[in-house]
């Protein structure tokens, strides 16, 4: 580079730029968060006076297209959560106001602008019509014909819940040397770090991960501590913190997102469903399953099995998302699979979200109230910072690619496997 121009950059090569804003958020760790908002092209440059009156460049960017909506925009629209005014009698679509009839801490709403699909959550006597809005216009009526001809086919749950001959493992109790000291026994179990950051915020606690983990311990009420379900190093006990609505995709069928922006390494949601006996090999990597022909007996069993809404029992892969090793507890050789969560007829608003093969979620498995590592709970947490209204993801795995869709992917980002010749799989 010489001193009045720019003999090689951007430009001449063509290469993108990747931009990363930066929005204050005093309940950051920070004091700030960093959203990702895609590549951009530089298209122009110029000579300037800068601020302190040297010549500096600067430059015209310019986003390239097909990278899906700018995610900045919403949160400096609305600053830490989606537009004020916004209500769910005032979301455009909204056609249920609860899936989860009061079952969760916070509403969840169905927002459907697409067609006239329905959540199969959904109670018929639920689905809005114009006098339930208050005097707020539909903006997408379901119609009369398809409310009568919608069938209730999932029961929504919160918690999870064992199939007939499984028995809800004996509940964690505090050594002897622990105690009245509850917390230091959670450190203990989760390799000498305690599991959660938590601070004060201007909503109340905010709980973050420290880091990804095989299995990840929690404290609560059952060692007695003073904190109860409240606990400052327990976050999935209290329910999902955030304002989520399930949301009918233009290819994807249905989806969730959150009105709220999610921090990174926040709990986001538990995947809910039936505890049932493994019929199937275990997967590389936990997700949603892809298993074999059945070879059980268990024929009732086998009846209930879909591999498309379930997850198999084990703790994760020794390595992050991004490939960092994490701590041995157990050598992977004596993984076992022997319960798997299915999600077929019970579950919870986790079960619609989408693959993607850049997700903003990853999987965590968490012990609570017991320490049977067969049935641990499936979590769900922020691996970014999740800005409001973008859709909330996770990676299937390449196995269920393979197996469910034939090897083929539409999550549409940039590092979609159905873009790419040679496929690097993710956990």
């Amino acid at each position: 580079m010489c001193r009045f121009c720019l003999k090689v950059g951007n430009i001449q090569l063509g290469v993108p730029v990747r931009v990363t804003r930066r929005n204050e958020e005093k309940d950051a760790l920070s004091g700030y968060v960093f959203i990702y908002d895609g590549l951009y092209d530089v298209v122009k440059y110029w000579l300037a006076n800068g601020v302190g009156g040297h010549a500096v460049y600067k430059y015209l960017l310019r986003r390239r297209p097909n990278q899906g909506e700018l995610a900045t925009c919403r949160v400096e629209f609305g600053g830490r959560s989606a537009p004020k005014g916004m209500s769910a009698l005032t979301r455009h679509g909204v056609f249920d106001l609860d899936l989860s009839c009061g079952k969760e801490p916070k509403p969840i709403v169905a927002v459907n602008e697409v067609n006239e699909a329905i959540v199969p959550f959904s109670e018929r006597g639920n689905i809005l019509r114009e006098p339930d809005m208050k005097g707020n216009p539909l903006t997408h009526l379901i119609s009369d014909s398809a409310r009568e001809a919608h069938q209730k086919s999932l029961e929504y749950i919160s918690t999870s819940i064992m199939a007939e001959g499984l028995t809800a493992p004996p509940p964690a109790l505090l050594p002897a040397k622990f105690k009245g000291r509850p917390h230091a026994y959670v450190q203990y179990l989760n390799g000498g770090l305690f599991p959660y950051h938590d601070r004060v915020g201007s909503k109340g606690s905010i709980r973050q991960a420290r880091r990804v983990q095989p299995v990840l311990y929690e404290c609560g009420p059952h060692f007695g501590c003073a904190e109860g379900h409240n606990c400052s190093q327990a976050a999935t006990l209290m329910g999902c913190p955030y304002r989520l609505e399930v949301f009918q995709t233009p290819n994807k069928g249905w989806g969730l997102r959150s009105w709220d922006l999610i921090p990174t390494g926040a709990f986001v949601i538990m995947y809910t469903g039936r505890y049932i006996r493994a019929t199937h090999p275990p997967l590389a990597c936990p997700g949603t399953g892809a298993g074999e022909e059945d070879s059980s007996d268990d024929k009732a069993q086998d009846e209930r099995h879909d591999d498309e809404y379930n997850f198999d029992i084990l703790p994760r892969p020794y390595a992050d998302c991004e490939n960092v090793k994490l701590p041995l507890l157990q050598p992977e050789s004596s993984w076992e699979v022997k319960c798997v969560l299915d999600a077929k007829h019970e579950g919870n608003a986790a079960r619609f979200i989408n693959h993607s093969c850049d997700p903003n979620l990853y999987v965590q498995p968490v012990l609570s109230s017991h320490h049977d590592h067969t049935l641990h709970q499936v979590c769900l947490f922020a691996s970014q910072t999740i800005a409001p209204l973008s859709e909330l993801t996770f990676d299937y795995g390449m196995e269920y690619i393979q197996t469910n869709l034939d090897g083929r992917c539409h999550c549409g980002t940039a590092a979609c496997v159905g873009k790419l010749s040679a496929v690097n799989t993710r956990c």
